[in-house]
């Protein structure tokens, strides 16, 4: 049984979701939930874990550490019938409702927290923007180009690979320096330096040599954006949540180019993940397969794959998120369905999907390889386009029906 202790909620201890193919609920509907609720909460993927727990915010799945006990002890004692109802960050209440209703049900408040899957999450959308801009402004191509971006947090640093993945120079700047060293350490930011004439000395080289190389920079991010204004210093692409600032606009107004992160999102082309319950990340390598020849003409596809395959480590557990169509991601849960029923995976993989142009935020189905599972597929992802209209309605209220 999973217990979250007093050192778990004060970071002494770190929290990490069970792998493997036992578990500790009643059903892997269940258990898919609670894995996903702790591996938000493992180190590997959470900046600062003890804030996930104490936060009263509303993306945040537990008021405190009580809270949270409370929840992981309601998923184990959860029937395959029945619902648990989250409220406030607190669990509210668990009815008796059937096998194809929700089995976690987030009132009044954002349920991303339930499904956080770190710098994942950011790769592919990392990527495309790049993609984009590269076809937009550069010719195709960003080798010889600078791009810039305040803040090395889990976007910052899927910036940095998606930047050097396309052949630019990146400089990413950020006052903390635990979150540089972290990307750092990760492989998604080369090096960390203290000194903007260091950074720069590096990222002109590579720009001359039209290399890829990033560099993290420790360092106020307005301050620097200031500086580079004052030497003329002018990044081709000013990416991520780039303060806003006099220099700024002074760099915009001297040639660089905004980055657009929604690039290549459409109202038909949701964001869809699927994380493995195993915690092996052969199973996602045989689903990147599936993947491939299933969709064998998304160009996208078959370039960002095989490259983040390479060079993206595994952050908590294994995890893919990619823009799928209206129908693609319904035969690809299918799909993966039938590898767990061919037992081709080591234990189940977690679905879900989030709004265009965002990131998942819905824990939607399991595909475990059973006829059950295959008919709630096709249940949920069969209804995704009334469910987006449903969620854009309303996004304080969560309403249901109980038998």
């Amino acid at each position: 049984m999973v217990k979250l202790t007093e050192g778990h909620v004060a970071g002494s201890q770190p929290m990490r979701a069970p792998r493997g193919a036992a578990i500790s609920c009643k059903g892997w509907e269940q258990e898919a939930a609670l894995r996903m609720l702790l591996n938000g909460l493992d180190p590997e993927v959470a900046e600062v874990p003890e804030d996930i727990v104490g936060s009263r915010g509303p993306s945040k799945p537990a008021r405190d550490g009580k809270s949270m006990q409370a929840m992981i002890a309601a998923l184990q004692s959860l029937k395959n019938d029945e619902t648990l109802v989250v409220q406030g960050s607190e669990v509210s209440a668990i009815l008796h409702t059937h096998v194809f209703f929700p089995r976690v049900l987030i009132m009044n408040a954002s349920s991303a927290g339930w499904v956080y899957t770190g710098i994942q999450a950011f790769l592919e959308g990392a990527y495309a923007a790049f993609d984009a801009a590269a076809r937009a402004h550069f010719q195709g191509s960003l080798a010889g180009k600078l791009a810039a971006c305040a803040g090395m947090d889990a976007r910052g640093g899927a910036l940095a690979l998606g930047a050097t993945l396309h052949g630019a120079a990146f400089l990413g700047i950020d006052a903390d320096t635990e979150r540089i060293k972290r990307r750092v350490k990760a492989g998604y930011c080369d090096v960390m330096v203290n000194d903007l004439d260091e950074a720069l000395r590096i990222l002109k080289n590579a720009v001359r040599k039209r290399e890829a190389a990033s560099v993290g920079l420790a360092a106020n991010g307005a301050v620097a954006f200031a500086e580079l204004a004052r030497r003329g210093v002018v990044p081709d692409l000013l990416a991520g949540r780039t303060v806003h600032t006099e220099a700024i606009a002074v760099l915009e107004k001297m040639g660089a180019w905004r980055l657009d992160s929604s690039a290549g999102a459409s109202e038909d082309r949701h964001p869809f993940f699927w994380a493995a319950l195993s915690g092996e990340p052969a199973d996602i390598y045989r689903a990147d397969a599936l993947l491939l020849e299933m969709f064998p003409r998304d160009e996208m596809l078959r370039r960002w794959l095989p490259l983040v395959r390479k060079r993206a480590r595994f952050e908590g557990l294994p995890a893919r998120v990619c823009r799928l169509g209206f129908g693609e991601r319904r035969a690809f849960a299918l799909a993966l369905n039938d590898l767990a029923a061919r037992g081709e995976l080591k234990a189940p993989m977690a679905l879900g999907h989030g709004e265009a142009g965002e990131l998942p935020d819905q824990l939607d189905a399991v595909a475990g390889g059973t006829k059950e599972m295959a008919k709630h597929i096709e249940r949920v992802f069969g209804d995704d386009p009334g469910s987006a209209i449903v969620r854009r309605g309303s996004h304080s209220e969560t309403i249901g029906f109980v038998r």
